[in-house]
């Protein structure tokens, strides 16, 4: 049919009506609001900086980095659903009463607390600010509330605001402590009002001088919590359709299919790596692109240089992950497409000069551009027919976008996000489902049956994955994109990938790029359009000059494909024959001398055992007397109702849940740093808060805006009662006490001490007033520049919470971030390099296994371990999980989601870790599986464990407190035992894949350099906290981190049987070290059995690894 003129007559007037249609109906059909931008980006900035000169706001030697967007979402959703409509929402901006796209412009320096954001409207007015000052700053002069006022209120008149359309709402004052005064104004806009919503401003005076003048919008919490409530089932939608996608399309469809293929030797990889590397670099790119942008949120605590590496870190990682990832995905639908339809042609032979210049090619490409111009036409028309239904409800958006010109390519985006979208979304969700669906219909009949009831599954998995846009209803999006997913998949049964991967990029281009047509960017617009004709270009180029074909070329389908064959190995040379009458010769075993093997001496393994030993029975005897929970979880739940039933709260059909909370925080570095011990010990329990049970109550039949309240019990370790905190929804009627009153309640609820009131804040709601008083105790940490403070809520009439807490000095903070920035460095090395590790190891294995080489006995006994660990652990932790859910989302919702997500992680990591250790035992070198004696890998465990624990013990920083996590599960006993077998697992099959690699590769040229950069990545990111603060320490650290790292990897390469010894050691003397913390009942028995348990898996381990377990540990045959 598709040969046949009037076809392509018909399907040519069907595309090109329907990009006209969307052309001329674009603005009209897809909701956008119309704005007038006058001024750009440069404008802005140049503005905002000449405004802080004239004003002094600072900082010096500012720079200057600018936004474009809304202000708050939140207000658009409002309007657009409750307050009036689009209509409304445009009404809002064009009457001026409020902007909600605004221009802000940041002025900040490295290294200054001090910076201002400006904002403007879209036509360049002023039209707010914020200066930020620090709290150092000790101000040119204090103001009464009464002389603040009169400041805010004369400097506020220089701004564009009538103060006599406004009202006074409510007003607070805080204390600095450089003393400075900070008074905050709030006013309400009386002439305009919008549904329950109102239009609010907010003065801000610093000492004597304005410091902050912002619009907003007061929404309603109400709404907050019902628009939540009601976007959960978009996002149960969308949670569905991922887990099928995961599991019947990723894991099934094009893991499980690859690996089947790959046996057959029926995979191409080094192709789809070149496109998975192509496409993830672009992704990365982008991510380079945006950091103009970046600076907005850049925290200027840290160094600009660090900021700067972070991103660039970032998008190298984006591109270093997404390129196997995507390639995998490329490989298994180009891979399965190929073994499925025999008849299409080759994906990766498809822009080959000879099949480009076919007729065939030609079609198919042409085809794609028209279908373009239908599937535009037909969203234009949806969203047509739809806007005129009720219920039915997207978000206007902007049809400019002047962030998106800010990047320095702004092409680059739509770019980068279409390609990627449409070769992984059309590999994934297309070729892998549809092909295997079609090798299934093919092997157990009824072919068609199976592609086309496909096809129609692929297309509803595909759009329900985008159900949680935000849109109304929930299904809007599964209507939407059901009809192109599955023309998508029709398109694929009949031509293959090719056409698709065009049609979904171009489509996927024009929506993304459209920001770019209603602006000036001529440049951009031209590189659009360039790449959008590439496809074209090629088929056309190859035809030139008459060189075109009626037909692709016979070799270029995929039915004429076949794999290589594989290279056949020479019979192995037959011993000599004997005489039949002579006696048959046994081979002896030659026996093999397992220390012989160590690098060192045997005698300097136990002396660094016995120095472990040493180490850790040292560290074993600081004295920590850590607190203990003395109740149960259970216990602690009865304690907690019994609590609040006598304060007079009726909870009866509330659902509790317990967890622990308290313990090491930022306030309780500051003062163990700052102030000493004897200080920290002092203030542990008041103001630093100590270990404790907290017992949460919700009540999950309430109306989503009902559920905000909610009840907080927080038990001492020994069950008795530290507070109770009560959290009520704004629309709650109460008491409207004024500030005397309020003050009253809150300072009868104080604890002894010596109070000085420091801030007051007042929240007015429509039937209730609640205050916020912070108090400082001038008794407390007076030798240092942090104070310990009290924060008392009162809540109408009632004491809503007490908390006492230590106010960190901000110079303190901002130094810890600078340095937690550079620290993250290394935690996100030490993921990246297992991950990486981890993937490249599965992958690995999949392959070593297609080619016969994998022992699949450890693949099974790792994965089952580790997935029923795995699903112990989060069966066990359940009640922790539920205590912690959202009150704005359903009970029911958040179930399933969690469920589903941790299922997923239980398959994907006990699959992950089951091949790693395969592949480990695979490529130890046949010589080496020998049992080595035992003490061997105990005495390096021992150095190992001694010199963790001495370096946590006396290497600075606070008192460790136990692990109290088993405590709130279900079983508290089978916590540890549990929670102990994944990290063996885990860190012993890396430390054995990286001891097998660096012996299998080296000498290899760049195998080799890898694995030794994975030993001083590994190095590096172990080093001490201690030892970070300084860049000497910390690189000496890393190499002594990194030689240590390869003398661990080198002795288990020689003795692999040695890898669950020895880090079966360091868990084995953590858990015994547990053992005398005694944490919670229980703790000390589950503690014990934990190390039976390791103890028992890492001998089995080691046998497995040794050639022949049952005999003697000394000498062992070679295998």
């Amino acid at each position: 049919m598709t040969r046949r003129p009037i076809f392509w007559v018909v399907f040519s007037a069907l595309g090109l009506a329907g990009a006209i249609v969307a052309v001329q109906l674009f603005t009209v059909a897809l909701p956008n609001v119309s704005l007038d931008i006058s001024m750009d980006r440069a404008a802005a900035m140049a503005d905002a900086s000449s405004l802080a000169d004239r004003m002094g706001w600072g900082p010096d030697s500012a720079r200057a980095a600018a936004s474009f967007g809304q202000a708050d979402p939140e207000v658009q959703t409002y309007v657009e659903l409750e307050g009036g409509g689009r209509d409304a929402f445009q009404d809002l901006m064009d009457a001026g009463v409020y902007q909600p796209y605004q221009w802000q412009v940041r002025l900040f320096a490295e290294g200054q607390v001090t910076e201002t954001r400006v904002r403007f409207s879209p036509a360049g007015e002023p039209y707010g600010f914020r200066v930020r000052r620090a709290e150092d700053d000790p101000g040119a002069g204090n103001l009464n509330e009464a002389q603040a006022r009169s400041v805010a209120e004369d400097a506020g008149t220089a701004w564009p605001v009538d103060l006599g359309r406004y009202s006074l709402l409510d007003s607070s004052e805080e204390e600095q402590p450089g003393g400075r005064v900070d008074h905050t104004f709030v006013y309400e806009r009386q002439d305009v009002t919008l549904a329950e919503a109102r239009f609010r401003l907010r003065l801000v005076v610093a000492g004597d001088q304005l410091t902050e003048l912002t619009h907003f919008v007061f929404v309603p919490e109400a709404f907050s919590r019902r628009y939540a409530d009601m976007r959960s089932t978009n996002d149960a939608i969308a949670l569905v359709s991922s887990s099928i996608f995961m599991l019947i399309f990723v894991l099934l469809g094009a893991g499980v299919g690859s690996a089947l293929l790959l046996r057959r030797r029926w995979i191409e990889w080094r192709t789809a790596l070149a496109w998975g590397a192509a496409s993830a670099a672009l992704f990365g790119l982008n991510a380079i692109n945006a950091l103009p942008l970046a600076w907005m949120g850049y925290d200027t605590a840290l160094s600009s240089k660090l900021f700067v590496f972070q991103n660039i870190a970032s998008a190298g990682a984006i591109a270093l992950l997404g390129a196997p990832l995507l390639a995998f995905f490329f490989l298994a639908g180009e891979s399965l497409g190929r073994k499925a339809f025999p008849e299409h042609l080759q994906q990766w032979r498809f822009w080959n000069r000879d099949v480009a210049a076919s007729n065939t090619a030609l079609g198919m490409t042409v085809g794609a551009y028209i279908l373009v111009g239908l599937e535009l036409g037909y969203v234009i028309l949806f969203y047509l027919g739809t806007a005129r239904l009720d219920g039915w409800w997207s978000p206007a958006d902007a049809l400019v976008q002047p962030d998106l010109l800010a990047t320095y390519f702004p092409w680059l985006q739509a770019v980068s996000i279409s390609l990627f979208a449409a070769f992984w979304e059309e590999s994934i969700f297309r070729a892998v489902p549809i092909a295997c669906a079609a090798l299934i219909g093919a092997r157990y009949g009824r072919k068609n049956m199976w592609i086309w009831g496909m096809v129609a599954f692929q297309a509803v998995v595909f759009a329900a994955g985008h159900a949680n846009y935000p849109q109304q209803p929930a299904y809007a999006r599964v209507i939407e994109l059901s009809l192109p997913a599955f023309v998508w998949g029709s398109v694929y049964v009949f031509f293959g990938l090719v056409p698709t991967i065009i049609t979904h990029f171009l489509y996927d281009l024009a929506l993304i790029s459209s920001v770019l047509f209603a602006s000036d960017a001529v440049v951009d617009q031209f590189v659009i359009v360039l790449v959008g004709a590439i496809p074209l270009a090629v088929v056309l180029w190859a035809r030139r000059g008459g060189r075109g074909t009626a037909y692709a070329p016979p070799w270029a389908f995929n039915g004429a494909w076949s794999p290589r064959p594989v290279p056949e190995r020479p019979p192995a040379e037959a011993p000599p024959l004997r005489e039949s009458s002579a006696a048959p010769v046994v081979e002896e075993a030659v026996p093999v001398d397992a220390a012989a093997r160590l690098p060192l001496p045997a005698v300097l393994f136990k002396v660094m055992g016995a120095v472990g030993f040493a180490l850790w029975l040292g560290a074993l005897m600081v004295d920590k007397a850590p607190p203990r929970f003395e109740v149960t979880r259970v216990h602690a739940i009865e304690i907690a109702n019994e609590a609040l039933t006598s304060s007079g709260h009726d909870i009866s059909g509330w659902t509790p849940g317990a967890f622990t909370g308290g313990g090491a925080s930022e306030g309780h570095e500051y003062v163990f740093a700052e102030a000493g011990f004897e200080t920290f010990d002092a203030l542990a329990g008041d103001f630093l808060s100590p270990p404790q049970w907290v017992v949460r109550y919700v009540d999950w039949t309430a109306d989503p805006e009902d559920r905000v309240e909610e009840f907080l019990v927080n038990l001492n370790v020994d069950g008795s009662l530290r507070r109770i905190v009560h959290t009520l929804p704004e629309g709650r009627a109460g008491a409207m006490l004024g500030a005397p009153a309020a003050r009253r309640l809150a300072e009868a609820a104080l604890p002894p001490g010596d109070w000085e009131e420091v801030g007051a804040e007042e929240t007015p709601h429509e039937a209730r007033t609640d205050w916020n008083f912070t108090f400082r105790d001038r008794a407390v940490l007076t030798e240092v520049d942090g104070e310990g403070r009290a924060a008392v809520s009162v809540l109408g009439d009632e004491v809503g919470n007490v908390r006492r807490f230590v106010h960190i000095p901000e110079e303190w903070q901002r130094a810890r971030r600078d340095l937690e920035s550079r620290r993250s460095i290394l935690g996100v090395g030490l993921i990246f390099t297992l991950i990486l590790m981890f993937g490249v190891g599965a992958i690995v294995a999949i392959v070593v296994w297609s080619r016969g080489g994998l022992k699949v006995g450890p693949v099974w006994k790792g994965s089952a371990l580790a997935a029923v660990a795995l699903g112990m652990s989060v069966a066990n932790e359940w009640p922790v999980t539920v205590s912690r859910f959202l009150t704005s989302q359903p009970y029911g919702f958040q179930a399933g989601g969690a469920a589903l997500g941790l299922l997923l992680v239980t398959v994907i990591a006990g699959a992950a870790i089951g091949l790693v250790i395969a592949l480990g035992h695979s490529w130890a070198e046949p010589e080496a599986r020998v049992r080595p004696p035992q003490w061997i890998g105990i005495s390096v465990g021992l150095i190992v464990a001694g010199a963790g624990s001495f370096a946590a013990a006396f290497l600075g920083g606070m008192p460790s407190l136990p692990d109290y996590s088993g405590v709130a599960t279900f079983i508290p006993l089978l916590s540890p035992p549990i929670d102990r077998i994944v990290p063996l697992l885990f860190v012993t099959s890396a430390l054995l894949l990286l001891a097998v690699a660096m012996r299998r590769f080296r000498g290899h040229p760049f195998l080799g350099s890898v694995t030794g950069y994975a030993v001083l990545a590994l190095g590096i990111v172990i080093v001490p906290t201690a030892l970070q603060d300084s860049l000497v320490m910390w690189v000496g650290g890393g190499l002594v981190g990194a030689a240590a790292i390869y003398g661990l990897v080198h002795v288990i390469g020689l003795l692999p049987a040695l890898a669950p010894i020895v880090f079966g050691t360091v868990v084995f003397l953590d858990a015994l070290e547990s053992v005398l913390d005694r944490a919670y009942s229980g703790a000390m028995l589950g503690y014990l059995l934990a190390a039976m348990i390791v103890a028992v898996l890492a001998r089995a381990w080691s046998n497995e690894l040794a050639a022949a377990p049952s005999e003697s540990s000394a000498n062992l045959p070679a295998s």
